[in-house]
C-alpha cells in the first residue's frame, strides 16, 4: 500500500513542479521521501504533520502488506526507516531486511540523507558495519540525549 502526498512547496533537497511552456502548464518534478514501514501500526506519526507543514511529499510501503516490495531510491530525496518488534538479523523470516540494508547502503553511497527510528536505526548501523545487540533493557519511547563536541561543528545539530 502506498500513499503519496501531493504538495506544492521546495524544501532540501527535494523539488517543486517546474512551470513550463506560454501555456502556464506545470510539469511535476518533485521528488519525495522514501518511508520504509515493518508493521501497520509503526507510522511516521509526529512526523506526519511535520512533513506536510513543510511541503514534502512520501511515497510509504509497508513491508507486512508488501513484503516483497522493492522501491527505488529514484526520484526520493530521503530515506526513513521505522520501528518493528523484529531485529535486523531475522532476515530469513522477513526477507525485506537484507534489502532494506542494501537500500540503506546506496542512500549513504549517494548522500541521500537517511532517518531511522527504533529498527530503522539499528539497520542503519548494519548498513554502515556497525555490530547490532539487543541490549539489556528494553528501550521504548523518547529518551534524553546528550551531543557530543562533534555535534558543536555539524550543521545539522
Amino acid at each position: 500500500m502506498s500513499d503519496s502526498r501531493a504538495l506544492n512547496q521546495c524544501h532540501g533537497s527535494c523539488s517543486a513542479p517546474h512551470l513550463i511552456g506560454s501555456d502556464n502548464q506545470f510539469v511535476n518534478t518533485m521528488r519525495q521521501l522514501l518511508v520504509l514501514r515493518h508493521v501497520p501500526h509503526e507510522t511516521l506519526g509526529i512526523l506526519d504533520p511535520l512533513l506536510a507543514a513543510a511541503s514534502i511529499t512520501f511515497q510509504d510501503v509497508d513491508f507486512s502488506q508488501q513484503p516483497t516490495a522493492h522501491p527505488s531510491l529514484e526520484n526520493h530525496c530521503g530515506l526513513v526507516l521505522m520501528g518493528g518488534p523484529m531485529n535486523v538479523d531475522e532476515t530469513k523470516k522477513y526477507p525485506h531486511l537484507s534489502f532494506e540494508v542494501a537500500v540503506i547502503a546506496e542512500a549513504i553511497q549517494r548522500e541521500i540523507p537517511v532517518l531511522g527510528i527504533c529498527l530503522g536505526a539499528q539497520l542503519i548501523a548494519k548498513a554502515l558495519g556497525a555490530r547490532v545487540y539487543p541490549n539489556k533493557v528494553k528501550e521504548i519511547g523518547w529518551y534524553d540525549l546528550t551531543p557530543t563536541k562533534h555535534a558543536d561543528d555539524d550543521p545539522l545539530f
